[in-house]
């Protein structure tokens, strides 16, 4: 039915990427939320309510996240097509998302809607590599629009050329100009929050950070200064969350610890909790090097910060030396974390496989190093990944080395290029391995004994070990690209591979599901027979 006023209708549509075997990885429940749809979602909403297409004119938006939501890309243009205009919007897309993202771009346009897509891939190209002409070709062919940067500035632009019907082939907004003082506050979609788990949201603090590492892509697409909102920006967005349900938040902000308003964040966030009660829960992002800050540790545990996460990526200095990651010191790994959790604030790190000088019986000593002297709960693994918009992509690709053409694996979880000292096969098995000797029984005990002696919440550690290391080892998805029982739908499958038949498809899945299952059961249990041990003991 034809709507009463003239509307743009626009679908934010943000993609998941393929499993190994061509199947969209989608879940009951989402492990993490996208910010990119809250994001977007209030600039557009903030677009709306300024009325930037006339006031006779309404602008209705769908936010659809894929990684939660069975998407058919037929009923959603139906909806679309019940409008006099209509823009889909691909947003946030990853490198590892951009094949899918391409395939489901192609359904909306072959029905006549408009179709724009943005994220790292295209932004992290145009900021590096804008000649590589392959980067996305696929996109181009298909018919896509594409947006380099950021939207805030662009949005009246963009918005008026979806109403126009005459949308550009590219936008680019590389320059990280916006002013995050004065930036629309994101908008929580309800109905997608309600597929996280745990109802976590994310909180869209800051942009950019100061650092070089070689293998990211931020400071090339954000930039390398950092932009901040204000603290009350932070004290409004708890307050609209809170109306939502929602308490507990994960800090989108590259490095919090350099946001230059952290500390009246942190007191804002202190008052909240004291004079209204509304107390959040906050699992944040910071350098190793963010507890040398006076006050900061004490202040972000008071405001709520009960996770931090920190990328260690390596303990060696030759590696980090070749990251462009000096800034980390390896042997000040075991004082970080104990300041860390003197405040009682639970640890997660990340580390990175496949630097120069890594070889599986490095790493292994590595690992070994990490469990015995650094006190982290929680250990996320990634393969080093060229992502287009890092500096190491840029080399590889100006060098003429080889890369794998296929986007959708560059998920950081399987070898895309070659290494100097390993091959392939013995990078990959060398990634699983980790996940297994990080994550062993006699690691799992010393683990739970140090949560009890300093005073963390021993089962939100035991939970968090379960999920971070069932993950990978039961579903074969990293945690950040993770949820609560896999879905998989027979007929979305990725396109040039065969539709398997029902008796064969069916079947697969429920074994694959009871496995999964029966796994995570398994290992819940061991887990907690060795926390009640611990108990008996004390």
């Amino acid at each position: 039915m034809t709507p009463a006023s003239p509307t743009l209708r626009i679908l934010l549509l943000k993609p998941s990427h393929y499993d190994e075997e061509g199947y969209v990885v989608q879940w009951w429940r989402a492990l993490v939320p996208t910010q990119a749809l809250a994001v977007i979602n209030g600039i557009l909403l903030d677009a709306a309510e300024r009325q930037v297409l006339g006031a006779g004119v309404a602008l209705e938006v769908k936010v659809v996240d894929e990684i939660a939501t069975v998407v058919e890309p037929g009923e959603l243009a139906r909806w679309l097509g019940g409008a006099e205009r209509a823009l889909v919007m691909l947003v946030g897309v990853q490198t590892s998302q951009y094949p899918r993202a391409v395939d489901l771009g192609r359904r909306f346009v072959a029905a006549g809607i408009p179709t724009l897509m943005g994220g790292f891939h295209v932004s992290g190209i145009h900021a590096l590599t804008p000649q590589w002409g392959d980067g996305l070709a696929a996109a181009r062919e298909a018919g896509i629009a594409l947006f380099a940067g950021e939207l805030e500035e662009a949005v009246d632009g963009l918005l008026a050329d979806a109403w126009r019907g005459t949308l550009k082939p590219l936008y680019d907004h590389l320059q990280p100009t916006v002013d995050m003082e004065r930036a629309p506050a994101a908008r929580i979609d309800p109905e997608t929050m309600a597929k996280v788990f745990h109802g976590l949201a994310g909180i869209d603090l800051g942009r950019g950070c100061p650092f070089l590492c070689s293998f990211c892509t931020v400071i090339n697409v954000h930039g390398r200064k950092p932009r901040q909102r204000p603290a009350e920006a932070a004290v409004e967005y708890v307050r609209h969350a809170a109306k939502l349900g929602i308490h507990r938040f994960l800090v989108v902000d590259d490095n919090f610890a350099r946001n230059r308003h952290w500390e009246a964040i942190c007191d804002a966030l202190i008052r909240l909790r004291e004079e209204e009660g509304l107390a959040a829960e906050l699992f944040i992002q910071v350098d190793t090097r963010a507890t040398a800050i006076p006050r900061f540790v004490e202040k972000v545990a008071a405001a709520g910060c009960r996770r931090v996460f920190i990328g260690i990526e390596t303990v060696r200095e030759d590696n980090l030396s070749a990251a462009a990651k000096k800034q980390n010191k390896g042997a000040e790994l075991g004082e970080m974390a104990a300041a860390w959790r003197r405040a009682g604030v639970m640890i997660y790190g990340a580390f990175i496989i496949g630097f120069p000088h890594d070889t599986p019986e490095r790493v292994a000593e590595d690992i070994r190093f990490l469990q015995e002297n650094v006190a982290i709960d929680i250990l996320e693994f990634f393969i080093l990944t060229p992502l287009p918009g890092s500096v190491d992509h840029q080399r590889l690709l100006a060098s003429g080395a080889a890369l794998d053409p296929d986007f959708n694996r560059y998920t950081d979880e399987q070898p895309v290029s070659g290494h100097p000292l390993m091959g392939h096969d013995e990078w990959l098995q060398l990634y699983r391995d980790a996940w297994d000797w990080f994550y062993s029984d006699e690691h799992l005990e010393r683990t739970l004994r140090r949560a009890l002696d300093d005073g963390l919440p021993a089962k939100e550690v035991l939970a968090s070990w379960v999920l971070y290391y069932g993950l990978p080892r039961y579903e074969g998805v990293h945690p950040l690209v993770g949820g609560l029982i896999r879905r998989r739908r027979r007929h979305q499958r990725r396109p040039g591979l065969p539709l398997e038949p029902v008796w064969r498809f069916y079947p697969q899945r429920a074994w694959r599901t009871l496995r999964a299952q029966v796994g995570f059961l398994l290992l819940s249990l061991r887990a907690r027979r060795v926390l009640r041990k611990l108990l008996r003991e004390r």
